[in-house]
């Protein structure tokens, strides 16, 4: 995955959104696609609107910040985290943004009327859980123990001999699972045959072995969804015994390569 070249050269709209480390492959932009995404804004005089939610959960040396590559992205950019995201509870609808005062004093008459208001005991452990993890490690133990569980799953895929995508942030990989046969006279649920092949698979995998898994076009509109019919997404957040029972079972797939 890399930036479309050329990028277009006008922008209808007055804000542009990054997501960085991408979904859903868990791609991170480079120092170098970000500028592009920076000079793209400054010519256009849009905001950036910079999600970076998995920000701890990149497994390269090094994760580039838009906001981060001169003050004059700085100063059109909004970064956006999650709390949720951080520490692996989602449910808490917690999180925050920084950027310049200007922006943010945006964010916040928005946010009046787009979200009353969070419950107080999980602003105030948000606020507990960020201090705590710097002083503790938690982001490096939680990144050591999800490329381990990439580890786990990467190898169970290359002994099927099935294509994946190593994420370079996410909690999930994606795989190509195009060379599975499913048997011609397979019964599927009706309202499977009106979906993309990858939905049949998804459901082929869960009926043949007992994996449950996303198919992938779910992240992409309908126009698109033709583009990943054969890819599976695999998520990787689960305890390590889960997951060797998982790549167990995923070794049943081999009589349908």
């Amino acid at each position: 995955m890399s930036l479309p070249s050329p990028l277009p050269g006008s922008l209808s709209r007055r804000g542009l959104t990054s997501r960085h480390r991408h979904n859903p492959l868990g791609k991170v932009f480079s120092a170098e696609e970000l500028t592009t995404i920076g000079e793209i804004a400054i010519k256009h005089n849009v905001i950036i609107l910079s999600d970076e939610v998995y920000e701890h959960l990149i497994y390269g040396p090094i994760f580039p910040r838009l906001a981060s590559i001169c003050p004059a992205f700085a100063a059109q950019t909004i970064t956006v985290h999650s709390i949720g995201k951080a520490f692996n509870a989602t449910g808490w609808r917690v999180g925050y943004t920084t950027g310049p005062p200007d922006l943010i004093g945006a964010v916040k008459n928005a946010h009046i009327v787009l979200s009353f208001t969070t419950a107080g005991p999980a602003q105030a452990a948000a606020a507990t859980s960020l201090e705590e993890a710097q002083k503790n490690g938690y982001w490096d133990s939680r990144r050591t123990r999800m490329e381990r569980n990439i580890e786990i799953m990467a190898k169970v895929f290359d002994e099927l001999g099935l294509p994946y995508v190593r994420p370079m942030g996410a909690h999930y990989m994606m795989l190509n699972a195009g060379k599975i046969k499913i048997p011609e006279d397979y019964a599927f649920p009706q309202a499977l045959y009106r979906k993309t092949r990858d939905w049949r698979l998804s459901w082929f995998v869960l009926m043949e072995v007992g994996v449950a898994t996303i198919p992938a076009s779910a992240s992409f509109g309908k126009a698109s969804s033709v583009v990943c019919e054969n890819y599976l997404r695999f998520v990787v957040g689960k305890p390590e015994a889960e997951l060797e029972e998982a790549s167990r079972r995923l070794l049943g797939l081999k009589p349908f390569l």
